[in-house]
């Protein structure tokens, strides 16, 4: 939060830097600097997009510009979560009741590892000074940053972003001790919402006009936090204001002129993970093969020769290792009769096609642009890449038609019949196209 000559003080998100992601880690090359696995917004997304709805700040311009170099925050919020919480039912407005605790006097309830990275130094090891006695892992092993106050929240049920907001101006009224906070006593102020929190979180440390030091909340694992569907945030511009960076959309195009046709099908094919526990929405490789060699073969005009193809090119989205890979273009090219050829991003850096060392989280957004570009996409069902994929492209244009295919599961017929079921829901498609996206719409 920062302080200006309005009345109103501005509060910016700041963007923690991107280090070790889970999905990342086996792609993270062992010549890498340190400095090139961290990675700013700016490397992935256009921020001048996402400035115009929301006051963003790079998190190393935060500790720099805001915080004279060093990496510290006045409050941190680490989250306990019970570890079916996901199952339970979530509402905007009714959640369980949530104990607050001082960090000294936390205890465990549901996850004990997410306390493992948050820890009081004592006075001969920290690194800033007495202000800043606590040290909280930060962002993906990025590095630590040092806080004045840590404290920690238990909860059963998922909530929502409205819900944290909530939270924060309850406890932010009243000294924070171990204590229950019932959610159903609290009615929204008469001036409203946004206002009451603004009020609240400010502190009172800055009432009456403010101080020279901004105030920082930092909100560790609120990973089971629910995101807000489309039709709330399109009202606010959110919707649409995280575009892919210039670079890595050049990289797109580049390689779409370079290797596919302008009328393409594009497939997400999920497999790591989802092999073993998404066993019944994941199709082994040769059912991906048939779902492919029939959309290239589904030609729009009747009286076309049985031999014709829409699709020539296929460009194929996926985490498989390099044998799987391989099966699918053979069985691709035996399915067509060699009239069919599947191409793989991965595959083309690996052999030297595209110039430069590429990041994995360069390659996902590449991946997921060429496959927005298609002319159809097939996506991976309840895959979280599938339905960016199927956001961006209806925020250029492209129909639902084209759009909101799946795999369908193992053991599905394959007939054309049972590929019209396997589709995601049209509230995945959003009402209106994006103008930052204008060049491109189809």
């Amino acid at each position: 939060r920062t302080h200006t000559h309005t009345p109103a003080p501005t509060w910016v998100l700041v963007l923690p830097p991107w280090c070790i992601l889970a999905h990342w880690g086996r792609d993270m090359s062992d010549t890498m600097s340190e400095q090139e696995k961290r990675r700013r917004w700016s490397k992935f997304f256009d921020l001048s997009v996402v400035s115009q709805v929301l006051p963003v700040l790079e998190y190393d311009d935060y500790v720099n510009v805001v915080q004279g170099g060093q990496d510290v925050v006045e409050t941190g919020w680490v989250i306990d979560w019970a570890r079916d919480s996901m199952k339970q039912q979530m509402t905007d407005k009714k959640i369980d009741i949530h104990t607050t605790h001082e960090f000294e006097k936390c205890k465990p309830q549901y996850s004990p590892w997410r306390y493992a990275d948050v820890s009081k130094q004592t006075a001969d090891v920290r690194e800033i000074d007495a202000h800043y006695p606590h040290a909280i892992g930060y962002s993906g092993w990025c590095n630590d940053i040092q806080a004045a106050s840590v404290h920690c929240i238990h909860t059963e049920r998922p909530f929502s972003a409205r819900n944290v907001a909530w939270l924060i101006t309850q406890v932010s009224e009243t000294p924070l001790d171990a204590r229950y906070v019932d959610p159903y006593s609290w009615q929204e102020p008469k001036g409203g919402f946004d206002s009451e929190f603004e009020r609240l979180l400010n502190g009172r440390r800055h009432e009456g006009g403010g101080g020279a030091h901004p105030q920082s909340v930092y909100v560790k694992y609120f990973d089971n936090i629910m995101v807000p569907f489309g039709h709330d945030l399109a009202p606010h511009g959110l919707q649409d204001a995280l575009f892919f960076s210039k670079r890595l959309r050049k990289i797109g195009d580049d390689y779409i002129h370079g290797f596919l046709e302008n009328n393409y099908l594009a497939v997400h094919m999920r497999r790591g993970d989802f092999t073993r526990v998404r066993t019944k929405e994941t199709p082994p490789i040769i059912d991906v093969a048939k779902r492919i060699a029939h959309e290239c073969r589904a030609v729009s005009d009747a009286h076309a020769h049985a031999d014709a193809y829409t699709y020539t090119h296929v460009f194929v989205s996926t985490d498989a290792g390099e044998g799987e890979r391989e099966e699918l273009r053979v069985l691709v090219r035996g399915m067509t009769g060699g009239r069919v050829s599947v191409f793989y991003l991965k595959e083309s850096l690996e052999k030297g096609h595209i110039d430069g060392r590429v990041h994995p989280g360069d390659i996902a957004i590449v991946d997921q642009w060429i496959a927005v570009r298609a002319d159809k996409f097939i996506g991976t069902q309840e895959s979280v890449f599938t339905r960016n994929i199927q956001l961006e492209r209806g925020l250029m244009g492209h129909t639902k038609h084209t759009t909101l295919s799946l795999l369908c599961g193992p053991n599905t017929p394959h007939a054309p019949e049972q590929y019209a079921q396997c589709v995601a829901l049209e509230s995945r498609m959003p009402q209106d196209k994006s103008w930052h996206r204008r060049e491109y719409f189809s």
